[in-house]
């Protein structure tokens, strides 16, 4: 569409640097140089999404049945890091007014009102479980829960970062693809 077409030709325009501040009244510059940071700050948040998705598969295969190890522990740490990383560089973001979200982008951000509260009670309960393990217990009450927030957590978490991609928009409604937002690739 000619909507799609203006957005490309801007974001080219953009990303081979065409416009130079000098060209450009102070408003402009300050809102191109905004587009800029946000751009960088949300491609960085995608890639260290992805990387928590590793991380957190890792995690999980690394998961003994009934045991503590220290490799899982380790996964599990350096993916909350990745996961909070990820979600202070998207919340950080500049933002700009009068943008309209993607549909794939609107159910991305909304994802978080379920794998967060999942990720706290993953965090929670493996700290729990581990401490019953530690004594000798059987884990019971919230460290019994452990695994299933775990599952709550990666596949929201999952769907979330499957969501933040372009080519996830094939699988929406076709009336949903039309819907941009002005120089920037998907958020």
């Amino acid at each position: 569409s000619v909507m799609k077409l203006m957005t490309l030709l801007l974001i080219s325009l953009f990303s081979l640097s065409v416009w130079s501040a000098e060209t450009l009244d102070a408003e402009d510059a300050k809102m191109m140089e905004e587009m800029k940071t946000r751009r960088t700050m949300l491609d960085w948040h995608r890639y260290t999404a992805w990387g928590t998705v590793a991380l957190m598969g890792a995690t999980i295969a690394t998961a003994p049945e009934g045991k503590i190890s220290n490799t899982h522990k380790a996964l599990g740490i350096l993916s909350g890091v990745g996961y909070l990383t990820s979600a202070s560089l998207a919340y950080f973001a500049p933002r700009p007014e009068d943008t309209v979200q993607k549909k794939n982008i609107f159910i991305h951000k909304n994802l978080a009102w379920i794998h967060a509260p999942a990720f706290a009670l993953t965090i929670a309960s493996g700290l729990t479980a581990h401490n019953q393990r530690k004594d000798g217990k059987k884990t019971s009450g919230l460290g019994a829960a452990h695994s299933t927030f775990v599952a709550i957590t990666a596949v929201s978490f999952g769907a979330a970062a499957f969501l933040s991609t372009d080519w996830s928009l094939n699988i929406l409604p076709t009336s949903q693809k039309d819907i941009a937002c002005v120089l920037s690739k998907s958020f």
